[in-house]
């Protein structure tokens, strides 16, 4: 079925996505942002976010990545 979202959107995608992009221009309140790009002033402006499988697994590999550089540092 359709996602009934009221609001603002968030769409995390994995990687630039032309028709993604495009598609989301013509929808009034939808943003596309990339996953290594994800930033908290976003999401918070956000009513709904919605993240790409993959776009999950680009977030970890970049985000988890740098917590556990910090937390060896911190040690």
């Amino acid at each position: 079925g359709a996602l009934e979202a009221q609001g603002r959107v968030l769409v995390v995608a994995p990687a630039r996505d032309q028709a993604l992009e495009l598609s989301a221009r013509n929808v009034p309140k939808v943003e596309v942002i990339l996953a290594d790009s994800l930033n908290v002033v976003d999401l918070l402006k956000a009513d709904v976010v919605l993240i790409e499988q993959p776009a999950l697994a680009r977030m970890e590999a970049v985000y988890a990545g740098s917590a556990s550089a910090r937390e060896e540092v911190s040690a």
